[in-house]
């Protein structure tokens, strides 16, 4: 048996979610108030729950709701009476269903990580058409307006099946173009980079000076072959303070 460790210091849906992505087999046990709650996995999938009176993702629900005890997981030990097969989180999910709903983690724009664990979750209709619309780039914060879709993204955001989309900040060198008038030029690689973080078209850019502190937004637009250099026309050098050589950090505005 290997050695008991407090569940107070894990997160026991990310405990779950790592032994079966390992693609285990065998028993995590979980022993609080001489009662034992034993999750049977094969092969990195949910096959029995059990603690107690309750079962399946009522018992899941329970450790949740009260993440005391001590856990221990045995390599090989095989569900009595097997009554499921379910990805994690799946089985995951439907426990979370039986509990309040965790608040957003973010407001903004969504990544779905790897659709394709998506696939099996029981969702209905309306629950896809959202999962659909993060997909689409549209901020959590308006989708969560509905109690139900605020549940459902607070509960898919506990799984890490939606995680934030992290915009890309660039670190480029400010010089002088004559060739546009009141906007600035960045390479095309990056404004594309910036676009598909975005799930749409970037219109402005923030500036921030890296020794003053001092943030400029701008209009922006792309262009080939500017590599490691932001481009802004005589006015906005004047308007901003910059001088070419200098470098900023940039980011979609």
């Amino acid at each position: 048996m290997t050695q008991a460790n407090a569940l107070e210091t894990f997160d026991f849906v990310e405990l779950l979610s790592m032994l079966c992505k390992g693609g285990k087999t065998g028993a995590l046990h979980v022993e609080r108030d001489r009662r034992e709650f034993s999750v049977y996995l094969k092969e990195g999938r949910v096959r029995q729950m059990e603690g107690g009176e309750l079962s399946g993702p009522a018992a899941m629900a329970e450790i949740l709701r009260d993440p005391r005890g001590r856990f221990h997981f045995e390599n090989d030990e095989r569900a009595p009476a097997p009554d499921l097969d379910l990805a994690h989180e799946t089985f995951a999910l439907e426990a979370l269903k039986l509990l309040p709903p965790p608040p957003l983690k973010f407001p903004g724009i969504g990544r779905l990580e790897a659709p394709e664990r998506f696939a099996e979750l029981n969702l209905s209709l309306h629950e896809h058409e959202i999962v659909q619309a993060v997909g689409a780039g549209q901020p959590l914060s308006e989708l969560a307006r509905h109690p139900d879709a605020a549940a459902l993204l607070g509960r898919l955001c506990r799984l890490r099946l939606i995680t934030e989309r992290k915009t890309r900040v660039a670190r480029l060198v400010v010089q002088v173009t004559q060739q546009v008038s009141g906007v600035v030029v960045v390479d095309e690689t990056i404004y594309k980079r910036w676009r598909d973080t975005e799930a749409a078209p970037v219109k402005q850019v923030q500036l921030r000076h890296e020794q003053s502190g001092k943030v400029h937004q701008l209009p922006v637009r792309p262009a080939p072959n500017i590599g490691s250099f932001i481009l802004l026309p005589p006015e906005l050098m004047i308007r901003t303070g910059l001088k070419a050589g200098e470098s900023v950090l940039v980011r979609p505005g």
